[in-house]
């Protein structure tokens, strides 16, 4: 349900990032993101089930129009590296997570 403004507090704002250095902080992602709203917490590095990063991350934002903001840095770089920037969903990244379990 969309409240009053347009923001909606349960949005399905994710975003997934593939291509990042492997030694990108959350602070740096949060960073790369400073136009769009990141939720606290917000920021997941993925890693392979070796337990080494991956170069891929999901990132929770605030709302809705967050989620524009942010895929509008699709290719734009952390360090020296282009980051793809994919709109994702909450499922997906629950369903990347049980995998990773598995």
């Amino acid at each position: 349900a969309r409240g009053v403004g347009g923001g909606d507090t349960n949005a399905e704002a994710v975003v997934r990032l593939r291509g990042l250095p492997y030694s990108v902080t959350t602070t740096e992602i949060k960073d790369f993101f400073k136009e769009a709203g990141v939720r606290t917490g917000g920021v997941v590095l993925c890693e392979g089930r070796d337990g080494r990063a991956s170069g891929e991350a999901y990132v929770d934002l605030m709302q809705e129009k967050d989620l524009e903001e942010a895929v509008k840095l699709d290719r734009k770089t952390i360090g020296k590296r282009y980051v793809e920037v994919f709109a994702s969903s909450k499922a997906e990244k629950s369903q990347y997570f049980e995998m990773q379990k598995g």
